[in-house]
Order: structure tokens, then sequence, then C-alpha cells
């Protein structure tokens, strides 16, 4: 199914396009066009790239059904756009709340049938300790890579603070937070994986991702490349290294970055 990334066919073309046309990656493209077209109303398909737009707006709605009290469809503030709608939620507990949401989830993916769900969002790294209270059987593997190679290639994205101090300190608060949260996980669902060791050392880290994962190792090795990986990109800049040591030289140590 394509990606559909705004309500407007007119918009989702042009998103298309710059995918295909420009090589741009679709959230690359998705962020050009919402600079572009600001009141354009982003749609949550985006992320939804395996269900079809119907099925997925029907579990939207019986999940807002079993979620919502009341929907009041003006809002509480004046500013166009802003808290509209307000949705005013039944009286649940947490308990009854991941309920839903665990229900809601399941009959998302249940059309696809998949025995693994799979979700490689960046941001979900901020959130694992509210995902494993939602699936305690979940796995998470943390990809990492040199703090100062991450910085290197988001300040050349549009979607991210260009100064590589700001860069510098987005990267550092989302790493440092992600290690804190991970230590309220059990070590037995959290594998943290160096992209460098994954280029490097290809064989023997996909062999413990297969066992950390409890799967076969027939992943397609020839994916990983060590040219695309851009290692060691940030050398070429030493104000991003200063920054990034500065502010996780022991993120570094632990992790084996240190110079």
């Amino acid at each position: 199914m394509t990606r559909v990334g705004f309500r407007d066919p007119a918009l989702n073309q042009k998103l298309s396009d710059l995918c295909k046309k420009q090589g741009m990656g679709f959230q690359q493209a998705f962020e050009v066009l919402q600079h572009e077209n600001p009141h354009a109303p982003g749609s949550i398909h985006a992320i939804g790239h395996a269900f079809d737009e119907a099925y997925f707006e029907k579990c939207v709605k019986v999940f807002l059904n079993q979620l919502v009290a009341h929907i009041d469809q003006n809002g509480i503030v004046d500013t166009d756009g802003l808290l509209k709608p307000f949705f005013l939620s039944k009286d649940l507990d947490r308990a009854q709340a991941l309920a839903l949401c665990r229900e809601f989830l399941f009959a998302l993916y249940a059309k696809s049938g998949p025995t693994r769900w799979v979700d490689d969002t960046p941001s979900n790294a901020l959130y694992v300790d509210f995902l494993y209270e939602l699936f305690p059987n979940m796995k998470f593997i943390h990809m990492v890579r040199n703090p100062a190679d991450v910085v290197s290639s988001y300040v050349k994205q549009v979607w991210f603070p260009s100064d590589v101090n700001l860069a510098a300190k987005q990267v550092s608060s989302m790493l440092l937070k992600t290690e804190d949260l991970s230590k309220k996980i059990p070590k037995d669902n959290f594998l943290t994986v160096r992209m460098e060791d994954l280029v490097t050392e290809t064989e023997d880290t996909v062999a413990k991702v297969a066992a950390f994962v409890g799967v076969d190792n027939r992943f397609n090795h020839s994916v990983v490349n060590n040219e695309a990986a851009n290692i060691g990109r940030a050398e070429e800049n030493p104000e991003i290294k200063e920054a990034v040591d500065g502010l996780l030289g022991g993120w570094k140590e632990r992790h084996g970055y240190a110079s």
C-alpha cells in the first residue's frame, strides 16, 4: 500500500514525487511538505502503511468509542486547530486503559495476521517503560551509533536543528533518557546493538540479535552496507566532536566509543 501522509490527495502525490523522483525518505519528504503547507492537516495514516485507510479509520473509531465519553468538536480554546476536537475520556483506571490500547493494536494488526510485530520508530526509545508495561513480552533492540556521527547526519536534515550545539543537546538528551529508561526493563528484554558492530562484525552481531529475539538466523546479511553506514563521518568536523564529548563523554565510555 502507498503510504498516506496527508488527507489531501494532491499533497500525497507531491509526497510520492519527492520520494521517487528526488530520492527523499518518506519522513523527510513529509516534513518538507509540512513546512510548505503549515495549515494542511497531516494524517496519522502515515504510520500505518500496512493497513488500508478505511480499515485504519474503523479501528480508530472503535477505540475512541471505547475510550471517550464525549467529543467536543469546538475544542476548549479559540486558536484555530488547537485542541480541536477535545476528547473527554471515560473514567478508566490504568489497567483498563492499557487493556483498550492492546485491543486496538491487536485489532489493527489482525488484518495482516503477523506472527511478529516490528516497529522501528526512533522516538519509541523514549517510551520503552510504557511499551514494556503495555506488552511485557516485548523485546527491545536499541540500535546505537557513535553520537558524533549521528549529529553529523542529523544537522543536514530538514527535520532537525542545523546548529551543532543544539543538535548535540537533543541527541544527548535522547540517548541519556533511553539509557536511564532501559534500566527499568529486564535484561532479557533489552538488547543494545552498536551499528559499527553490525557493519564490521556482521555475522556475530546478527546471530546475537537472532538469539535474543528467539528466531532462526535467516537474516539477509547483504543489506548491511559499510559504505552507507558512513562510519566516522563526523571526523571532518571537530566542532561536532567537541560538542558531543562535552555532553556524552560518560555515555561514550559505557558504550565503547571513548576515543
